[in-house]
């Protein structure tokens, strides 16, 4: 007797496109471009959030709904580390344009220390009044001016996803960086 050849189902790994190329019978996803199709939907996630391990589960899960093999996570986690820096890229090349040397002025002086009350003009904006007292409003008030006065009510932040705005500001890096 001989035995009868059959073609693996449809599920079968033989039958599954895979990341790095082999195997497939979808001629649409041979390796580079799969890649490439990942990457450019996983850099769009990016641009929104900065959390390696919420991208790296969105990368698997774009792979299975695509239903393409899971390469080794060392290769996703490199994927995804490159993505996330070509977000960051995004968002500085974004925000960029924002920064006239007037405004570049301004974001430096809030993280010059104030030598009377020894914190940053940055760190006095962030705190957070304790009552409703005459005192604590006027401060409120004076922040609410120092903002106006900087024109930060026509600076164009749309193009930066809600999410990477948060991020940002929790940033307390040095002096703004020369885009």
């Amino acid at each position: 007797f001989e035995a009868e050849q059959r073609e693996p189902k449809a599920g079968h790994p033989a039958n599954v496109p895979r990341l790095g190329g082999g195997g497939s019978t979808d001629p649409g996803w041979k390796g580079p471009e799969t890649e490439s199709a990942l990457r450019g939907w996983l850099l769009e996630r990016a641009l929104e959030h900065d959390t390696p391990s919420a991208l790296l589960g969105m990368a698997c899960e774009w792979l299975h709904r695509e239903k393409v093999v899971r390469p080794r996570v060392t290769r996703l986690e490199r994927l995804v580390a490159r993505t996330r820096t070509a977000a960051q890229s995004e968002i500085y090349r974004r925000l960029s344009g924002l920064l006239t040397p007037e405004r570049r002025r301004f974001l430096d002086g809030l993280l010059v220390v104030d030598e009377e009350t020894n914190r940053t003009p940055l760190a006095w904006l962030r705190s957070v009044p304790g009552s409703n007292s005459p005192e604590e409003i006027l401060d409120v008030l004076e922040k609410l001016a120092l903002l106006k006065d900087a024109g930060i009510e026509h600076w164009d932040l749309s193009g930066v996803a809600p999410n990477r705005l948060k991020v940002l500001a929790a940033l307390e890096a040095g002096p703004s960086l020369v885009i």
